[in-house]
């Protein structure tokens, strides 16, 4: 059935957010203060950014059952719930007229694409890109009966609870694999090991500077791996972008199966950054802000070496010896040659890798099941705001 259509500010007001000066923030929650939601809340899963504020009569406040959407920038059309007190000027408040619109039929069409495309159309406009309350009120949402919002709006939230569900088991995985390495080489393992500089049982090289001129005309097209691409544990595949090199260029800095990548830094929690490469895109080369570590598999096994320096340990040198400026942390290529490296015997590795390969297998086929999970409710989610 084809419902009516209204524009969403016949039914919803909106209401900006505040910005108290940063030197008002503590990071720590004391007697009189509330959490300043941020920008960085709808996309961080770490919560180390956390910020709080003494409450006051001039912030803009939310509850928990509040919808938040993304005003600005890369935050455009993201939808934040769940999370309670003041936000910030890069955040709108929905305040709907609930005697015309269930606030979780509301959540569903904010996160739906028909919404989602309309507000990023709108948003992109502009120089400087997002949105103000006019724009955000133009957008079609459907009107069903209030009864009839509250039965779709139960439809979406069991389908969404099931990809959450799905969800949760994916991230229990990924736990689980990190957990694998404290429980074979924990504190006080680590110490009886043979330690020895990176250089020794590994060639480490970086990668192809981006933009480089060649005197060559005839270069050869080829996929490339991006910081963005190498992730902690694990490789953000879907944007590949190509580059254009000599031959030559192909040859010094062509992946091989094993390789693990790790990346020459960023936020100083990212450092020691990288994952494995298992030849996932062929052939492929690597840029200059990504170094390629190449072991002795004879000596070292690529699974444990990326899980140890993901590990506490790893982390931990890298932040001693990295350069850091203006909340950026690098390491350069002689400070990740004299990493040291512990050698545990190979069988041990070799037991190691196993446990991981099991998990990841599990992990692998829990995805699935969040793919398909994601199909139900965004088919739901279709049909929903389509008729």
């Amino acid at each position: 059935m084809k419902w009516e259509r209204v524009e969403l500010g016949e039914v919803c007001d909106f209401q900006g957010g505040s910005q108290p000066p940063k030197k008002e923030w503590v990071a720590t929650p004391q007697n009189g203060y509330i959490r300043m939601l941020q920008i960085r809340d709808f996309t961080q899963g770490k919560e180390d950014h956390i910020a709080f504020v003494r409450d006051s009569d001039r912030l803009k406040k939310c509850n928990n059952d509040d919808i938040l959407i993304g005003r600005y920038g890369a935050s455009i059309g993201k939808i934040l719930k769940g999370l309670s007190g003041a936000y910030n000027v890069a955040m709108i408040k929905t305040i709907p007229n609930e005697k015309e619109l269930n606030k979780d039929f509301l959540y569903y069409y904010l996160v739906s694409p028909f919404f989602q495309s309309f507000i990023n159309g709108v948003g992109t406009r502009a120089a400087q890109a997002g949105f103000n309350k006019g724009d955000i009120s133009q957008a079609q949402i459907p009107l069903p009966p209030l009864p009839e919002q509250r039965r779709l709006a139960a439809r979406l939230d069991k389908a969404d609870a099931l990809r959450q569900k799905s969800r949760a088991v994916v991230e229990t995985y990924a736990e689980l694999g990190r957990s694998v390495f404290l429980e074979v080489f924990g504190d006080d393992k680590l110490v009886q090991f043979k330690k020895t500089k990176l250089s020794e049982v590994a060639d480490v090289v970086s990668g192809v500077a981006k933009g480089k001129k060649y005197k060559e005309t005839d270069l050869i097209e080829i996929p490339y791996m991006r910081v963005a691409n190498v992730q902690d544990g694990y490789l953000d595949l879907e944007e590949i972008k190509n580059l254009k090199v000599p031959q030559k260029e192909i040859d010094r800095y062509l992946l091989e199966k094993g390789d693990v990548l790790l990346t020459e830094g960023g936020d100083p929690d990212k450092l020691g950054r990288g994952h494995v490469w298992n030849q996932e895109v062929s052939p492929c080369i690597h840029q200059n802000h990504i170094y390629r570590v190449r072991l002795n598999q004879t000596k070292l096994l690529p699974i444990f070496f990326s899980a140890y320096v993901g590990s506490k340990y790893g982390k931990k040198y890298f932040l001693r010896a990295a350069k850091q400026t203006t909340g950026i942390a690098t390491i350069n290529l002689t400070q990740l040659r004299n990493f040291p490296t512990i050698l545990p015997p190979l069988p041990l590795q070799t037991r190691f890798a196993a446990m991981v390969a099991n998990i990841e297998a599990q992990r692998r086929l829990a995805e699935r099941q969040l793919e398909a999970a994601e199909a139900v409710f965004g088919g739901v989610l279709q049909g929903t705001f389509e008729g």
